[in-house]
């Protein structure tokens, strides 16, 4: 734990001690549902195998220009979570000092569906369905907290359209997070005694 560092010229000195911590690891279990909407560019059924469009009149769109698929996604999740975790405060010449780090990965099944949205083109209104669906997808994901700073990435397979370049992942996330009030914030302070 360094208390404190000077510099002079090119050379730096730290006052530091070592001490002991709290470290725990954790293996466990998590489920949830969470709710996203989410847009799909696709040019007219001509050329698109993705989508079919129906309507009274024509089942081909206009494909002279660029379409965006809106659906509205909900899905359950559940899954396994690995847990690290190291805690400490230490008091040290009237000072108290917080450390905290933690790693987490999980991977989780996903099942659920999507609602797409109708497509309105030539003053024509297109009811879309999905050549490729599926109600089955997983994700697995890695977060680094450092003090209150989380970051991290997720990919994996959502329910519904099928679409994506590599086969069986449609998606990549980079996430990341800052505790404002609570929660592990108060490990970056140091508060006198």
């Amino acid at each position: 734990m360094v208390t404190s560092s000077e510099s002079y010229g090119s050379y730096t000195y730290s006052r530091y001690f070592t001490a002991y911590i709290d470290k725990r690891t954790q293996f466990g279990v998590h489920g949830g549902v969470y709710y996203f909407n989410k847009g799909i560019y696709t040019p007219g059924s001509g050329e698109d195998s993705t989508f079919t469009f129906t309507t009274k009149n024509s089942n081909t769109l206009p494909d002279d220009r660029t379409y965006i698929i809106r659906s509205a996604n909900s899905a359950f999740f559940a899954g396994l979570i690995f847990k690290k975790t190291r805690k400490a405060t230490i008091h040290s010449d009237g000072w108290k000092y917080y450390r905290h780090y933690g790693r987490r990965i999980y991977l989780d099944a996903i099942i659920g569906g999507a609602n797409l949205k109708d497509v309105v083109a030539a003053g024509q209104t297109y009811q879309v369905e999905a050549v490729k669906s599926s109600p089955i997808g997983y994700r697995i994901g890695f977060e680094w907290d450092q003090m209150g700073v989380v970051t991290g990435f997720e990919f994996g397979l959502r329910p519904g359209p099928q679409v994506g370049i590599i086969p069986g992942l449609n998606y990549f996330n980079l996430n990341f997070s800052y505790n404002l009030f609570n929660g592990d914030k108060r490990y970056a302070m140091r508060t006198k005694k």
